[in-house]
């Protein structure tokens, strides 16, 4: 069994996660590290910290959805906004 470990440098503390990778998982994930030319814990990190910012994303734009009057401008009402800045 392989452990995934994550390790994130905040001021002098460290954040660690060890989380179990079944055989061909790890396989999988090197592999694809090879392929890139990268070290298989610089993978794990890109992706996780990919999937945290796109999770943030989501959740912006489903506030910023909750809060949507349904006011809308066209092409020619922003233009005319800009003209005069």
């Amino acid at each position: 069994m392989y452990y995934v470990v994550v390790r994130k440098e905040k001021s002098h503390a460290n954040a660690e996660y060890c989380g179990p990778l079944a055989p061909e998982e790890r396989k999988w994930i090197q592999n694809y590290a090879d392929f890139c030319g990268k070290s298989f814990s610089e993978v794990v990190r890109e992706a996780v910290l990919e999937r945290i910012e796109d999770e943030a994303d989501l959740r912006a734009y489903d506030e910023a959805l909750a809060l949507d009057d349904g006011t809308g401008y066209s092409m020619a009402e922003v233009e005319a906004m800009f003209d005069r800045c």
